[in-house]
């Protein structure tokens, strides 16, 4: 059985008709439509939310709910509410805005889905997306995420039900142990609370940071495709968020979805997918590289710059895991102190990088010394996983692990 499909719309009728077709390709038995009205100060805008509205020419046997505002309710509340409605009838449904398209395959994994998990709490959202980079591979057909994407995605009646728009929650919320065990390092607390803030005092008028938050408040993962099934064709001038060029977002291909799906085995977050997704799509790295510039990299500077550090530190053989530029900067400060490390180290070695600033790169084995240090010079809360490893690998070694955040 087809799943309802709510379809929301607004002043766009070029992308409407786009998105809309591939709708009318699936046929769902259900169709809700959601639409905000005109804002009154915006020239021309009644005319086009007509003719976006008279693109939906359904010629399928559907039962079809126009849930329409006739004057503008800006796009928190029309959402929200719009989706409140929706699933005031239904149980389940798939969403779709009007830049979002879909590929042909989007339907069927979000069906399989929604059936799959509707009985397991912890899943609260079935996204399409994928931003990750072209080599991302993983076995499974989808991957678990702490992001709700919602460039076409589904969901079901009680997670929707956790919704909190007004976000009453979070001053609560920020300050709790739940928010700091999800915040990977300082930067991503600091973007996001200055996100939630936002929201939650009204500066910013949408609803999809609420839903983000509303599933991280109710510990609910979201669910996202090995490859990317849905594009968004919005960026533009008149778009109402996606007004700027997005090389990462904009215009992305779609993928076929192999079926019957592979399940992974046991509900777990793709830290390092995640993690990509916050540093680059989120811009949680421009914030860590604005303040690395300042304070955080003044205070490293200082402690690498005291001699009584360093020969602390050189009391055994040293070696840096990580070959980006923190790893670098460290080692060129070792080395304008006259001190040297044996190696750098990387998780997996490549034709390309098995050499650095003339310092060999090897991956981690047990053949190091048996008194030695390395240090992580990984960014975000992945040097904490790398920590782990490491430790498990040189567990019977007298080998010190420790993270380049100790510096400061």
């Amino acid at each position: 059985m087809k799943k309802p499909v709510a379809f929301i719309i607004f002043n766009r009728p070029d992308t409407t008709a786009i998105v809309f077709e591939e709708i009318r390709k699936y046929a769902p038995d259900q169709l809700f439509v959601i639409a905000d009205g005109p804002r009154a100060h915006k020239k021309d805008e009644a005319q086009l939310c007509e003719k976006t509205r008279a693109v939906l020419q359904v010629n399928w046997d559907c039962d079809v709910t126009y849930i329409y505002s006739e004057e503008n309710l800006g796009c928190r509340k029309r959402i929200s509410s719009g989706l409140d409605e929706v699933f005031s009838y239904v149980e389940d449904a798939i969403i779709l805005e009007d830049d979002c398209v879909p590929h042909e395959d989007f339907f069927a994994y979000c069906e399989d889905l929604l059936d799959y998990y509707k009985d397991d709490e912890k899943i609260m959202a079935i996204s399409g997306n994928n931003f990750q980079t072209d080599d991302f591979e993983i076995e499974e057909s989808y991957y678990f995420s702490i992001f709700p994407h919602c460039w076409g995605w589904a969901t079901w009646r009680n997670s929707w039900g956790k919704m909190d728009v007004e976000m009453k929650s979070w001053p609560n919320y920020k300050v709790s142990g739940d928010f700091d065990q999800l915040c990977y390092d300082v930067f991503f607390k600091e973007y996001w609370t200055t996100i939630y803030n936002d929201t939650y005092l009204g500066k910013i008028d949408t609803w999809d940071y609420q839903w983000t938050y509303s599933c991280w408040y109710h510990k609910g993962l979201a669910i996202l495709p090995n490859k990317n099934l849905v594009s968004n064709i919005g960026f533009r001038e008149n778009a109402t968020h996606t007004t700027s060029e997005n090389k990462l977002l904009e215009n992305l291909p779609t993928f076929k979805m192999n079926f019957p799906l592979k399940h992974p085995t046991c509900i777990k977050i793709n830290f390092e997918a995640d993690f990509y997704v916050s540093e680059n799509i989120f811009f949680v790295n421009d914030l860590k590289e604005r303040a690395m510039t300042d304070s955080m990299k003044i205070k490293l500077f200082k402690y690498l710059m005291d001699k009584n550090n360093l020969e602390e530190l050189f009391k055994n053989k040293v070696y840096i895991f990580g070959t980006a530029e923190l790893g670098e900067i460290i080692n060129s400060f070792f080395k304008v102190n006259g001190y040297s490390i044996e190696k750098f180290m990387v998780n997996k070695l490549s034709e390309n990088n098995q050499e650095l600033n003339g310092i060999e790169v090897v991956e981690p084995t047990r053949l190091f010394e048996k008194e030695a240090k390395i240090i992580v010079s990984i960014e975000g809360n992945h040097d904490k996983e790398i920590i782990a490893k490491l430790k498990q690998i040189f567990k019977e070694d007298r080998v010190e692990i420790f993270s380049w955040k100790d510096f400061i």
